[in-house]
């Protein structure tokens, strides 16, 4: 009895076809990260758009509330001028700040200069009266 003999032309068939399919899956599979790629790129191009629009509308809200800033700082500065009839302080916060503290200083070296003069009179009288005796 004679046995049938495996043909080969089957396992080829079939290598050519599996291969035919992994060419499919390949080029399917690049066709998918070509699209990935192009989409990744849309979003980060529109996010990029996003921020900067974002950016400049805080610049703008910014620069708007300063110049509103500036303008009430003038505004008050009329009053005041207006309020003191109309001169201009001469003086500057700092330099009323120094005077205060110049005052306070001065305050304090009195204090001790008079607690000295009474400690030195105190022991005058203390000898004094010690030969006195």
């Amino acid at each position: 009895m004679n046995e049938p003999a495996i043909r080969s032309d089957g396992n080829d068939d079939l290598l050519q076809r599996l291969s035919a399919v992994m060419e499919r899956i390949t080029e399917a599979s690049e066709n998918q990260i070509r699209l990935f790629d192009e989409r990744i790129k849309e979003l980060h191009d529109r996010g990029e758009a996003a921020t900067e629009r974002l950016i400049k509308a805080v610049e703008q809200g910014l620069r708007a509330q300063i110049d509103s800033l500036r303008e009430e700082i003038e505004q008050l500065r009329r009053r005041i001028n207006e309020i003191r009839g109309g001169t201009q302080p001469k003086k500057g916060p700092r330099t009323a700040a120094k005077k205060k503290s110049a005052k306070k200083s001065a305050k304090k070296s009195a204090k001790k200069s008079a607690k000295k003069s009474a400690k030195k009179s105190a022991k005058k009288s203390a000898k004094k009266s010690a030969k006195k005796s």
